[in-house]
């Protein structure tokens, strides 16, 4: 977790994982700081294989294929667990910021 902390606290780790969930940040958006709050909120809420998984895969900038063969995982395999938990992070940041008190 510790890994996932400091991961989760450089600003183009987050940036990366928000783009691959279809969030549209720009360098200056006024949300950003929201944004990456409603983030690391929904990936706490994740098991702690799955926000490795996550972790890794955005953190690191391995490809898919070499990632899968470091954790012994067929490529679709891992492609598939990737996609399902972007789904849940995009859909758990949504709900988040949807409640959230506008700021602007």
């Amino acid at each position: 977790l510790r890994r996932l902390d400091r991961a989760m606290a450089d600003p183009e780790v987050a940036e990366r994982i928000t783009e691959q969930i279809g969030a549209d940040f720009a360098a200056g958006d006024d949300g950003m700081e929201l944004r990456i709050q409603a983030l690391q909120q929904c990936m706490a809420r994740l098991s702690p294989e799955d926000r490795e998984l996550v972790e890794i895969r955005y953190a690191d900038e391995t490809s898919l294929a070499d990632f899968a063969r470091r954790i012994n995982r067929p490529d679709s395999s891992l492609r598939t667990t990737l996609q399902r938990l972007r789904a849940a992070l995009r859909k758990c940041i949504s709900s988040r910021l949807a409640t959230a008190p506008y700021t602007g």
